[in-house]
This record gives structure tokens, sequence and C-alpha cells, in this order.
């Protein structure tokens, strides 16, 4: 990469000759007149006279290496930030997750990190379904998915089910599903309206499609409902309380 102009007029100037600027440089000396006159033609003034001897500066040639001498000056102040920041965590954090990933996972771990990294001030949004990373500023986004956009670096953290669940008074009112198919006649407390799985019952594979009564993406919000019996339950494995019986002749 080509240095500066007015780093290399400061260069310049303090070898004295364009000869030992070339040396200092670790470039030809027509290369140094070169990059001089260009600078001079640009600017449509002399900045040195030149002998086969020695240079001078002009008056304005004096004036413009005060102000070469200021911008590396600040290039080097610059410079040294940078590295005195190296080892050092700083800044602002905006992570995105999924309520049910935050409560039951993260939360502890957002404790954990503040300690190790008291010098980054971490903003956290728990809120479920697709976001735009750039225009809501999220620097770190947690997602239940199966295909991450192209536009985005994606890791894989982990997998998890779906689990179908249905309280015991539920099923001795309605019985018990025996096909995947009978699935799609229950009522459902569900994280989206609509649900579609690939079930694997044996060695079979079931389209199935399930439409939810009510619809909510945190588990937490349905309260008692699945315990009394009123609908079964779709959800994550992840979320499902130890409370609930699992039907667990269908998963995905």
């Amino acid at each position: 990469m080509e240095q500066s102009p007015y780093l290399f007029f400061a260069e310049v100037v303090e070898a004295g000759s364009f000869a030992m600027a070339a040396r200092r440089l670790g470039m030809d000396r027509s290369n140094v007149s070169r990059r001089i006159k260009e600078l001079e033609h640009s600017a449509g003034v002399q900045l040195l006279r030149r002998t086969t001897r020695k240079m001078v500066l002009t008056d304005l040639g004096a004036a413009f290496y005060e102000q070469c001498l200021a911008v590396r000056n600040e290039v080097e102040q610059a410079k040294n930030l940078l590295l005195s920041q190296g080892d050092v965590v700083r800044g602002a954090l905006h992570v995105s997750c999924p309520p049910a990933i935050g409560r039951l996972y993260l939360v502890p771990l957002f404790e954990v990190f503040c300690r190790r990294y008291p010098a980054v001030s971490l903003q956290i949004t728990m809120k479920s379904g697709a976001l735009d990373l750039i225009e809501e500023r999220i620097d770190v986004a947690i997602r239940f998915t199966n295909e991450p956009s192209q536009h985005q670096v994606a890791r894989v953290l982990g997998r998890t089910q779906w689990i179908f669940c249905a309280s015991p008074a539920y099923l001795a009112e309605h019985g018990t599903p025996q096909l995947p198919e009978d699935l799609a006649q229950l009522a459902w407390l569900g994280m989206r309206t609509r649900m579609e799985f690939q079930l694997r019952k044996e060695a079979a594979l079931h389209r199935v499609v399930l439409r939810s009564r009510v619809a909510c993406p945190t588990t937490p919000c349905w309260g008692s409902w699945p315990a009394t019996g009123w609908a079964c339950v779709c959800c994550r494995s992840m979320s499902l309380p130890a409370t609930w019986p699992e039907v667990d002749w269908f998963r995905c």
C-alpha cells in the first residue's frame, strides 16, 4: 500500500535529500522525485527547491511540513489507541434470543458474562421470529431454524425436538391419537398459528399440518391450560415443563 502523501513528504524532508529518502523508504530515487512532483503538481505550488546537492523548503513547503507532522502525530495516536485496546473487550453488545431460551439458559450466563467483561454494555432483546439484524442493530441473534439466511454468519449451537403433549384428562375425554393423521383433529395450543411437520412412526414419514386454536410463541403464557385438559400442546422439547405428560408415540 502506497504511503500517504503527507507522511511521505515529512519523511523526505527529514531525510534531507532524495537519495537518503530513497534508502530509508526502500524505493528508487526517481520514484521519490516523481511523487514529490506529483504532489506539487496537484496543488499547483512549489514545496521544495532542489539542486544537485541539496533541497530547501519554500515558505509554503515549511508550513505544509508542519501540518504533515500534525497528521503523522494523529495517525500515531490512532494506532496507539487501537494497540492499547487489543487485549480489552469493550463496547456495546446487543443480543437477541427467544424468550424461552433467554429465561431458561441465558439469564444466568449473562450475569457471568457481565462479570467477566465489565467494559461491555449489554442490551438483551427477548423476542421470537424473524429479525432484521442490521435495522435493529443486533450483533448476535439466537434462533430456531433449519434454514439460516445466506446473508448472515450462522453457527449451530444445538438441536431440539418438537413434542406433542396432552394431560390425562384430555386424553381420557378425547382419546389417545393412534395415527399421525389423528393429531390434526385435536385442539392445540401452539407456538404458531399453522405448524407443519414431517413425523416419523416406525419407518414411515407422515406430513401433518396442525392449526392452533390458541397460538403464542412463549409457553408460560399458556398458564394452567395444558394441565386442565383444555387442549393438547405442541412445543419444543426445551420448553416442556415436567408436569405435562408426553405423548411419545409421535415425534419430529
